[in-house]
Order: C-alpha cells, then sequence, then structure tokens
C-alpha cells in the first residue's frame, strides 16, 4: 500500500497528456523485411488504452492534438503507397472502460468538437485516415468547444481500428479511450502528508506520505481520491494500523474553496452525516488554504461520530494534512 510510496493551474489547461507526432524518419531505416503495421499511438495512456485531457470551461475554443494514428512501414517501397485505415468509435469500449477504470464518462457528442486534421473524415460512427505516398503519421487534431462543457460531465471518445488498409493491425496498440473534461485550478495529483489523530483507537495512524487526486466536483469543489485505494472506492481515509493497512468506512474528504483559495468546508464524501453517522467539520484553527505560487494545501479538520463518541462535539479523530502538488492527473 501507500506508507512509504511516495507516489492545475488557474483556471487554465490541464494535460494528462499530449501526443505529438513523431519526427519524420530517415528513408534508410525504413528498408528491410517485414509487413506494414499500423496503431493508434498511445504514448502515456493507462493499461487499456486511456488518455485523459482536462480544460477549463471558456467561450474560447481550443486545438488539441489528441493522440496519433500511425503505420510503420517495414521499407521505402510500403512507405511510398498511400494507405486507407478505417477507425470506428465504439461505445461499447467506454462503457467497458468505465466499469474497469471506475469513470463516469458519458460519449462525446458530436457537435463538441470539429476535426482539423487534412485526410480525417469522420462519417457517422466511421473515421477515414487516409495516407498519402510517403506519408507515415497522422496527428489526430480536434477544436473543442469548450463552451458546450461544464463541470457537471465527463466525455469519452473510444476509437478502435476496424481495417487497416491493407497493412496489418498492431494488437496490442488498436485502440483509445480519449476522455475530455473540465477541471478546476485545484485538480490535479498531490503527495499526501500529515497526521490523524483517533481518540477511540490511538494506534491508528495516517497512511502517509501517499498519492492523492484531487477530482474536480464543481468550480471551487474537489473530492479527494487514493489510488493505492481504489480497491475500496479511492474515495476514502487510509490507515496504518502498526501492523497492516485499513480505512475507515464510508468517510472520505471533500474540499471547498473560496474566492481566496481558502479551504471553506471540508465535507464527508459520503454525506453529512453517513450512515455509520461520520461527517466531516473543518478546524478553524488551521491554514486552510490552497497556496497558488506553490499549489500547497495545508488543511485540518475533524472527523465527527456520535456513536462512537457520544459526548458533543463528537469529535473522534482530528487531521492535520498537507498536499504537495506533483503535476495533472
Amino acid at each position: 500500500m501507500g506508507k512509504n510510496n511516495f507516489l492545475t493551474m488557474g483556471l487554465i489547461l490541464l494535460l494528462s497528456t499530449i501526443l505529438f507526432p513523431a519526427c519524420e524518419k530517415d528513408a534508410a531505416s525504413l528498408e528491410g523485411a517485414g509487413q506494414t503495421l499500423v496503431k493508434i499511438q498511445t504514448d502515456g495512456a493507462d493499461d487499456e488504452g486511456g488518455i485523459a485531457y482536462a480544460f477549463n470551461p471558456s467561450s474560447q475554443d481550443l486545438d488539441l492534438v489528441v493522440t496519433e494514428i500511425r503505420r510503420d512501414a517495414p521499407n521505402s517501397g510500403e512507405l511510398n503507397k498511400p494507405v486507407t485505415v478505417v477507425l470506428k468509435q465504439d461505445d461499447a469500449l467506454r462503457v467497458a472502460y468505465n466499469a474497469s477504470a471506475g469513470k463516469n464518462y458519458i460519449a462525446l457528442p458530436d457537435n463538441f468538437y470539429t476535426i482539423l486534421t487534412p485526410g480525417i473524415v469522420k462519417s457517422g460512427t466511421t473515421w477515414t485516415i487516409s495516407f498519402a505516398a510517403g506519408e507515415f503519421s497522422k496527428p489526430l487534431k480536434l477544436r473543442i468547444k469548450r463552451s458546450l462543457f461544464s463541470f457537471t460531465n465527463q466525455y469519452a471518445l473510444p476509437l478502435v481500428i476496424q481495417d487497416g488498409g491493407g497493412a496489418s493491425i498492431n494488437g496490442d496498440m488498436k485502440q483509445a479511450i480519449l476522455g475530455f473534461l473540465v477541471a478546476n485550478k485545484y485538480d490535479g495529483r498531490y503527495t499526501m502528508d500529515g497526521s490523524s489523530y483517533d481518540v477511540v483507537n490511538p494506534a491508528l495512524e495516517c497512511d502517509c506520505p501517499i498519492e492523492a487526486h484531487f477530482v474536480t466536483a464543481g468550480a471551487n469543489k474537489v473530492n479527494v481520491y487514493l489510488p493505492d485505494y481504489a480497491g475500496n472506492g479511492g474515495y476514502v481515509y487510509g490507515l496504518w494500523t502498526g501492523t497492516g493497512y485499513s480505512l475507515y468506512g464510508s468517510f472520505g474528504m471533500v474540499f471547498t474553496f473560496d474566492a481566496s483559495d481558502k479551504i471553506v468546508a471540508v465535507e464527508n464524501f459520503y454525506g453529512q452525516p453517513a450512515g455509520n453517522t461520520r461527517s466531516a467539520q473543518i478546524d478553524p484553527s488551521g491554514l486552510n488554504k490552497w497556496n497558488p505560487a506553490t499549489k500547497r494545501v495545508d488543511v485540518k479538520f475533524f472527523m465527527l461520530q456520535p456513536s462512537a463518541v457520544p459526548t458533543p462535539p463528537h469529535i473522534r479523530t482530528s487531521f492535520d494534512l498537507n498536499f504537495t502538488y506533483l503535476g495533472p492527473r
């Protein structure tokens, strides 16, 4: 787990990954036997081909290279043949990815973007990629209409190579799930460190340091997700018992910021209170702020649990945490 595992920008563009077209190859390096392979270049993607792009909502369109379709030819003769590759927009990929990766993407509507790359044409759910003689790379560049996005939904464009145009399809790189979401300036990957004290069971300690993700939940709100606890839902607070790892059931952190980047509220992700009577409450003695220069967060708060601590104010655990920014999610 994460006990020793060390595992963005105002309202400005946050990119988890941008894939740029590769440099042109020397023709001599293509000489040799073999077969032409076509693939969707997914550098930086997760194990299932998922690539996420996050940006702020705006009236200004955003031009993005979101992936690259390539053909790797074995020699210059094969490279100098024109090839037409067909991609399918397969929504079943999105559904399966949501289930396996714990995402909640909905289908990206066609009117949310336009295609800017010459030689790429979309008709219905079919994408036709035309490689001219000598052309080995097609960066898929889209103009994103940010005015149509809100903090409410996350979208995905799932693509899979259906026809290699006579070339073989690289089975390991035949698909990509391109995710699009808006993110507030707090969104990103952080290292969570600090301490917590539980009056009911003082042996319980923070599982710190550990990677934590601030996941946009509104213009000024984030849910805190711990990747090391993905098997438990991720939106939890991890614990070290002295001999192993545990967590507080039905308790996760939600931070709300004001216009000056102060944390003005801490809530329980599972309700205020959750079914087990656990709720969260900010400790006003803390700094409780996001620093725009360093993107560091310092916050103090309490977990209240009347069922375990019947005497008001029912504080079971006190938290004194800091979050150091690592980069975009």
